[in-house]
This record gives structure tokens, C-alpha cells and sequence, in this order.
């Protein structure tokens, strides 16, 4: 039995309920805004996500600090995701533990 029609009209029915945000193009989108040339397809690809930090880096400071979602409301992030000094202090804890650097 053939089914391929059926399937493929089920999965368009459901990737047309998709939001821009839950696929993260609105992510994809900041990236290339802030010069991340290279974001192409799932961003979880480690050699890719060392590519476009990169390059984001290149461009100038990241925040990545702006909140998260939280039943449906955004929250803004502790203090210390601001600090920069305790953001780098981890970032080199987590290179030192792991031994994969972003740089």
C-alpha cells in the first residue's frame, strides 16, 4: 500500500501550524543581523555553533543574557548574566573541564 500522498499531507498540515519561533528562525534571524553569516541548518552541530560564535564575535559583544521563557512569560535573567567577569570566569571553567575552547 502506498501511502505517500497521505503522509506528506499530514506533515504539511502540521508544518503549517509551526510558529517562526519554535522553528528559532527568529534565533537564526539575530544571528544574521549580528554578522553570523554561516547559521545554516540545526545550530546544535558543534563545529557550526564554534563557526558562528565566531563570527559573532568578531562582530562585537554578545548578549546572551536576554531572558528566558517561562509559561508562556518572558523573565529576565538572574544578575549574574550580566557579569561579564563571572561570564568569563565560567566560559573558561567549562573549556578547562571539557577541553574545547570557543577561541
Amino acid at each position: 500500500m502506498d501511502n505517500r500522498g497521505e503522509v506528506r499531507e499530514f506533515l504539511m498540515s502540521r508544518r503549517a501550524k509551526v510558529t517562526p519561533e519554535q522553528a528559532r528562525l527568529t534565533a537564526v534571524q539575530d544571528l544574521l543581523d549580528r554578522g553570523a553569516v554561516g547559521v545554516v541548518g540545526d545550530l546544535s552541530d558543534v563545529e557550526q555553533t564554534r563557526d558562528v560564535a565566531d563570527q559573532v564575535n568578531r562582530v562585537g559583544p554578545v548578549v546572551t543574557s536576554g531572558g528566558y521563557w517561562h509559561h508562556q512569560h518572558r523573565e529576565k535573567a538572574h544578575h549574574s548574566a550580566y557579569d561579564q567577569g563571572l561570564q568569563n570566569e565560567l566560559v573558561d571553567h567549562l573549556a578547562h573541564v571539557t577541553a574545547e575552547h570557543l577561541t
